[in-house]
């Protein structure tokens, strides 16, 4: 079982489209610099809103209880630690040409 960590958190972060379901019930969206959850009803200048808040990886990665990218399970919560699918190995594989390391032609 491989546990996530902060780097992971961020890279999927980076992928987009990573939706997180909190421990304590809430939805929120995993992006590169944190977690960004919606409070509703949230008083600002004493005017009910809503308003968006971002929790930064350390905090969020304890209150995280499962993660989907695209509707499919990536990570959860199992025995107090953030254990990631079978899904998660499969995307590690980098998706689009020219990331990752570059090859020189040396064929000179």
């Amino acid at each position: 079982m491989y546990e996530l960590t902060m780097n992971d958190l961020r890279r999927l972060g980076k992928k987009g489209n990573a939706t997180v379901l909190l421990v304590n019930g809430k939805r929120g969206e995993l992006r590169a610099d944190g977690l960004y959850y919606t409070r509703h009803n949230a008083i600002i200048g004493g005017v009910y809103t809503d308003a968006k808040f971002r929790m930064d990886f350390q905090r969020a990665i304890s209150k995280i209880k499962n993660i989907r990218v695209a509707d499919k399970l990536v990570a959860k919560r199992y025995s107090q630690k953030l254990v990631a699918t079978s899904l998660y190995e499969f995307s590690k594989v980098p998706d689009k040409a020219g990331k990752g390391v570059q090859h020189e032609n040396h064929n000179d």
